[in-house]
This record gives structure tokens, C-alpha cells and sequence, in this order.
């Protein structure tokens, strides 16, 4: 093997790309490119454009060196390698470039910069004639996401990486977590504490997936996690078939393998075990064998059952029945835009916006719900919505269009000491009109606050309405009345249990039932800083829920270990 070691300088480049070039035939150098005014006397940096077949690199290092048997360039010392075609660019402490098999070889502190990204390892091995790299120990930070793992692999526009671990950091993401949640609890169910910056996040709990994919759009990046497990110590908790985040949203569905606990009008108390289908396209089957208990008069105290949930991208449909009821439950939603659904049911309580949840018996709308406008910190948000609806306590249904539109400060025009005290405003406004010729509105606005102290989180609010006409459903009945208190209280005992109510006050019982509560709700939540378990019940509807609430993200950070973990670039 003859090994050509070359130092150049002004003086020998000019020499040196002819004898390359008499040698192999198959490259073609540019004297012009490399001025000789640029090199001083006493530096051997060479920087030359090399031609290999289609593929034109910018070779730029201290020394190179020519293998003349192998046909190989070895360039060290601060080695830079730039491939024009791939819009990309190598960095290493040596780079061995092979003309015979087109191949780039990179080793020790190895960079790689390709549209805006940068990858990092140990090793890099990238295939010119065919656009794809082999990088060992590599480390990325693409859409928020720290990613490390033993081996990856790139091709045009995607990276796949094996057997690491992606680090969601919420300093990425403007400071703001992912909020995961199985249950429908409102906002302030939701409501996570803070952890100490110095202590970690999975100090009891930790997250491993099958499959990561991430997507990075020109609006936005998805971040898809695929049959994830999650642990409290060496204890499975709940098995998650699909997670699917995007910045700055909330989570768009999620399925566990919880036990199934509720209550509703159509079949009691109910309680079973679960498991959870993997269906086409991501979608999952949920299915509970129940057991039910009833003290209505028309219903057998004991039966038996089944609960059902199917969730997609786009749809999630609820299916119940039990026995002693001998009743059916359907609650569902299809997305047809990030804006706009379909909401159907029979025999459940559905989003009424800031009316709440209602029960109704038959229900089947298009709701679109968006924010239209932000200025002087306000934000504008309308809910419009048309459809049929009959009433669960009336044999009555008919047509019905709503608009509601609600005014609030994101920021607080006051505050004290942070969260030590905080106001805003709100205001919202209703106006329905029914099939029947009924027609109703509402205009109701005051101040809202929020307080922390120590482990106490408070809120409340003061709202003055005006009411107008009337509406033929009960359910449709606006039960806070004129002169509405909204309280809220979260006590964390200590970082593993936290109790708390929920209540909104009727002052002038000027509803239809003449009754002072409209919301009335005690909960208690179970479990570690990140993940919690909540059991609720609402005395003003007579029913429980149990939820699984997950943040990923916080002051510090989370890690999720993957088999594989995908991500697709595409062009902004």
C-alpha cells in the first residue's frame, strides 16, 4: 500500500491537486477556489472542492493525506467536510472520504449539521450515493426533544434512532409542560404542582415506549408515543397504546388499562376491569366486563354489564349497558377540524360550554369552538353550535342554535407577590333559539382570583347576569343564576395526596329547581408530582369519575426510554 502524506502549503497545492488529478482521473480540483493570499507561509489548512462521480464535497482540515492504493482522502485535524447536494455539513476529528465506495467516514467528536438540525456522536458513516448515514452514540435536540441512543440512522428528510432515550424539556418548550389527562375533570382538576428545579421529576416514575415518532411540520411538531408503559418504581401503573402531542396543545387521546369506575343516569354505579384492543391506523378498543349497583326504585339493585371506548385521531365514541337499568349509554365526538365536531349521544351528559355538563336523552350537534381574536390582553373565544336535542327529564326534543362568546384575561391585571394573588376579568355572553319559537340569552360578567399559599391553591370568582326569555329543555336550564360565587380549593397534604371541592353558588336560588348549588364537586388525587390519580364526585349530578392525569415536562425534565424512535423532517 503506497500512503502519500502531503502538508500543503502555497507552495505545493498548486502541485499537489495536478498529481491527483494525473493519478486517479476521476477527480477534478479548483485552483481558483483556494487563494494563495489566504495561507500563511507557517499553516498547512487546506480547504478543496473534490469531485467524485455526481457528488461535489469542500474538504477543509489541517492536514490531508492521499492513500493512493485505497483511493481515499484522509483529512485531520478540525476535518469539515461540506456536501453541497445534501445541504449538509460533517465535522470530526479525522474524516476519511473513499472515492471507490462513495463513502464519508467520520470519527471522534463528530457533528453533523443537515437543514437546520445537528446531530452529535461518536462515529458517522454516510453513504453518498445514496443519501443515508450510519451514526453511533448519537445526540439530538429536534422539536423539544433531547434524544440519545446507541445507533441511528439517517435518510432524506428522516432519522431513526435505536435503543435511547428522548428527554422532553419543558426550557424547549417556552416553559410549558404537556398536560396528559384519561378523564373529562374541568381545568382545575388538572392543575399540577411544581416540583423542586433541583429534584428529579421521575424520582417514582418513569416512562418507556415501543416507538417514538415525531413529526415536524411548518405550524407545528408531533410527538407520537406508541405502546408506552408507565412505571412508580418497579410497578406497572398503566399501559398506553397511543399518545400523540403536539406543541403547545394538550394531549389528543389517550387510553389506559385502568379499571373502569363511573356513574351515570342510564346504568348506575358501575366498576370493572379492562383490557385494550390495538385497532387499525392507531386506534384502540377499550372493553370492561362491569359490575353495577343501582338504588333507583325502578331498578334491580345488583347487574351486570359492559363499557366500551373506541378512540382515534378524530373520534371517540362511548358505549354502555348494564342490567338492572337495562338502558343504553352512548357519548361520542368526531373531529372534523381542530375546531369543529360532531357531538352524539343518548342517555349521557355532554359539553354544554360554559353551561357545563347537561344530560340530555338524545343529543346530535356541530359544535365549533375557537378563540378569533387577541388584543390588550384579552382574549375573544366563540362556541357556536347547531343540532337536535331532546331533554332527559321532558318527552320533548326539537332544533337548537347557540352562540357563546366569552372575554378573559390570560395575564393578570393585578398581581401580588406572583402567585400570591392574581385577578382578571370575565365575561360571557349565550344566546339560544329553539325549534319551538323559544329564544334565551345571557350576559354575566365580574372578576376572577386566584391565590396560592403554601399548599393551598385557591380560586373565585364573582359574576353578575343578566337573563333573557326562557328555554323548553330542563337541561338547558341556566342554573347559576343571577348572582353567581364559583369557589375552588386544592389542599396538597403532602406530594402523593391532594383534596380538594369544587362549587359554583346559585345566591338567589332563581333557577329552575329553586336550588343554591350548580356545581358541587369533591375529589381527592393519589399518586407522585407527575402522575395522579383522581376520584371525584358530583353531588350536583349524582355521579363519579376516576382519572389518570400525566405531565411530561416540567421546571425540569422528563425521560421516556424507546425501542425506536422515528422522526420526519419536512421541508418548512
Amino acid at each position: 500500500m503506497r500512503e502519500i502524506k502531503l502538508n500543503i502549503n502555497k507552495k505545493h497545492l498548486s502541485a499537489f491537486i495536478s498529481l491527483i488529478w494525473l493519478a486517479t482521473c476521476q477527480l477534478s480540483y479548483s485552483y481558483d477556489n483556494i487563494a494563495p493570499s489566504n495561507i500563511p507561509e507557517q499553516t498547512a489548512q487546506v480547504s478543496v472542492p473534490l469531485q467524485g462521480r455526481a457528488i461535489v464535497i469542500d474538504v477543509t482540515s489541517d492536514k490531508l493525506n492521499y492513500l493512493y492504493d485505497k483511493n481515499q482522502f484522509v483529512a485531520t485535524g478540525s476535518a469539515e467536510v461540506v456536501i453541497k447536494q445534501q445541504n449538509s455539513k460533517l465535522e470530526a476529528d479525522k474524516i476519511t472520504y473513499d472515492q471507490n465506495k462513495q463513502i464519508v467516514i467520520a470519527e471522534n467528536n463528530v457533528k453533523i449539521t443537515k437543514n437546520g438540525n445537528v446531530v452529535f456522536g461518536s462515529y458517522a458513516k454516510i453513504y453518498l450515493d445514496r443519501e443515508s448515514a450510519l451514526i453511533n452514540d448519537p445526540v439530538t435536540i429536534i422539536s423539544g426533544v433531547k434524544i440519545r441512543s446507541k445507533t441511528a440512522t439517517t435518510i432524506p428528510d428522516k432519522l431513526e434512532a435505536f435503543n435511547g432515550t428522548a428527554i422532553i424539556d419543558s426550557a424547549s418548550m417556552n416553559g410549558i409542560p404537556y398536560k396528559i389527562t384519561s378523564s373529562e375533570f374541568k381545568n382545575w382538576l388538572t392543575n399540577f404542582d411544581v416540583p423542586d428545579k433541583n429534584k428529579s421529576i421521575l424520582e417514582n416514575t418513569k416512562i418507556a415506549s415501543k416507538e417514538i415518532d415525531i413529526d415536524s411540520l411548518s405550524d407545528r411538531n408531533i410527538i407520537t408515543l406508541k405502546n408506552s408503559t408507565i412505571y412508580a418504581g418497579k410497578y406497572k401503573i398503566a399501559k398506553i397504546s397511543k399518545m400523540v402531542l403536539t406543541t403547545g396543545k394538550d394531549i389528543k387521546n389517550i387510553e389506559t388499562m385502568l379499571p373502569e369506575i363511573g356513574q351515570n343516569p342510564a346504568m348506575g354505579l358501575y366498576y370493572g376491569p379492562s383490557h385494550v384492543f390495538f385497532t387499525p391506523q392507531g386506534a384502540t378498543l377499550k372493553v370492561s366486563p362491569i359490575m353495577s349497583f343501582s338504588t333507583k326504585s325502578d331498578a334491580s339493585l345488583l347487574g351486570g354489564g359492559v363499557m366500551t371506548r373506541y378512540m382515534s385521531e378524530s373520534n371517540k365514541t362511548e358505549v354502555g349497558f348494564t342490567t338492572n337499568r337495562n338502558k343504553a349509554m352512548v357519548k361520542g365526538e368526531q373531529n372534523l377540524s381542530p375546531y369543529t365536531k360532531i357531538i352524539y349521544g343518548t342517555n349521557s351528559y355532554n359539553d354544554n360550554g360554559f353551561y357545563g355538563n347537561c344530560l340530555s336523552e338524545y343529543i346530535a350537534e356541530v359544535v365549533d369552538n375557537r378563540k378569533l381574536a387577541s388584543m390588550m390582553n384579552f382574549d375573544f373565544n366563540l362556541r357556536s353550535s347547531a343540532g337536535y336535542s331532546q331533554d332527559y327529564y321532558k318527552n320533548m326534543g326539537t332544533m337548537k342554535f347557540q352562540l357563546q362568546g366569552e372575554l378573559l384575561n390570560p395575564e393578570p391585571i393585578y398581581s401580588y407577590k406572583n402567585d400570591l394573588f392574581q385577578v382578571r376579568t370575565l365575561s360571557q355572553a349565550n344566546i339560544s333559539v329553539y325549534g319551538t319559537g323559544n329564544t334565551s340569552g345571557i350576559i354575566r360578567t365580574g372578576p376572577w382570583v386566584n391565590s396560592k399559599i403554601g399548599k393551598l391553591s385557591l380560586h373565585g370568582a364573582y359574576l353578575q347576569s343578566a337573563i333573557y326569555g326562557d328555554t323548553p329543555f330542563l337541561y338547558d336550564q341556566f342554573l347559576p343564576g343571577k348572582s353567581n360565587v364559583i369557589e375552588g380549593i386544592d389542599y396538597k397534604i403532602n406530594k402523593y395526596f391532594n383534596v380538594g371541592h369544587y362549587g359554583s353558588y346559585n345566591l338567589k336560588k332563581d333557577n329552575w329547581n329553586k336550588k343554591m348549588f350548580a356545581e358541587n364537586i369533591i375529589y381527592i388525587r393519589i399518586g407522585p408530582e407527575d402522575v395522579k390519580f383522581t376520584i371525584a364526585y358530583d353531588l350536583a349530578r349524582n355521579f363519579s369519575r376516576i382519572g389518570t392525569e400525566l405531565l411530561i415536562g416540567k421546571e425540569t425534565k422528563t425521560a421516556i426510554d424507546f425501542d425506536k424512535l422515528k422522526v420526519k423532517q419536512r421541508k418548512k
